[in-house]
């Protein structure tokens, strides 16, 4: 499957509401609060992204498989941002019982591992073993 970036599928508007990138759209980052480039085109989903560099230190690139994961879920669910102790990171989905469901599709080092699931504490992996 082909790497898309790092990607970010929900922006915030000026009025608070999350929405989806669209050309006509102004969005800002849920995170850091930068205004995002909305990218659309003919070859890939729709999507957002900063103009400098990602915010989110664990938020990695995608494949179509991750993108395909997220889509499985309510969209309500996606890409919530999840505070702790000060930090912020994008949780791929968070459930309406508090469950953070992350998914991996590359490789990733145990430190990396064990950080997530002390932050987000009630959590799973999704791992793509092939």
């Amino acid at each position: 499957l082909s790497r898309i970036g790092v990607i970010i599928k929900l922006a915030i508007d000026e009025n608070g509401n999350r929405i989806e990138a669209q050309k006509e759209n102004k969005g800002y980052c849920p995170l850091c609060n930068e205004q995002l480039i909305a990218a659309c085109g003919s070859i890939y989903s729709n999507y957002w992204r900063h103009k400098n560099n990602n915010c989110d230190i664990w938020h990695q690139n995608e494949t179509e498989w991750h993108i395909c994961w997220k889509n499985s879920f309510p969209v309500e669910w996606q890409e919530v941002v999840i505070i702790k102790d000060g930090k912020r990171h994008f949780a791929d989905i968070k459930t309406e019982k508090g469950i953070i469901i992350e998914f991996q599709n590359s490789p990733i080092i145990i430190q990396t591992i064990r950080e997530r699931e002390v932050f987000y504490e009630q959590m799973v992996w999704v791992i793509n073993g092939k």
